[in-house]
């Protein structure tokens, strides 16, 4: 195994560790356990360092996964990309041409075998051409 690829699991496994152990039953004084009386006391870290690895905190806005595609044509891009796509994932693309769109629905048939049907092709692609942004 990779030294420094060993060196890092064990520091996440340490720290993984600790943070289980601080937030654990143990040396609880007053129904509140040690975090949580030192999160009252300082903001938690942004980022925490610990063998050469750094571990930073992020605010991410994941696209709602219970949309769907909405308006005439939406059925068959529902049904058949929704499998693997969300639809605000989708919604959230730039404005792209026919030809472009075609590209990418090909891709995903050819490319990543996504099971969708030639014949259902042309109106996947009519829908997502035409959509307003």
């Amino acid at each position: 195994m990779n030294r420094s690829f060993s060196a890092v699991a064990y520091g996440v496994a340490i720290a993984a560790g600790t943070v289980l152990f601080a937030i654990g039953p143990f040396g609880r004084q007053g129904g509140q356990s040690p975090v949580a009386a030192a999160e009252q006391q300082a903001p938690a870290p942004s980022a925490v360092s610990a063998n050469g690895a750094t571990l930073r905190s992020i605010n991410l806005d994941f696209p709602d996964s219970n949309r769907m595609f909405e308006g005439l044509g939406a059925e068959v891009v529902n049904t058949n990309c929704l499998a693997c796509h969300s639809a605000g994932m989708v919604l959230t693309q730039p404005r792209l041409s026919r030809v472009a769109w075609q590209a990418e629905v090909e891709k995903m048939r050819n490319t990543y075998k996504a099971p969708v049907d030639a014949a259902d092709v042309p109106a996947i692609i009519d829908y997502l051409a035409t959509l307003p942004r």
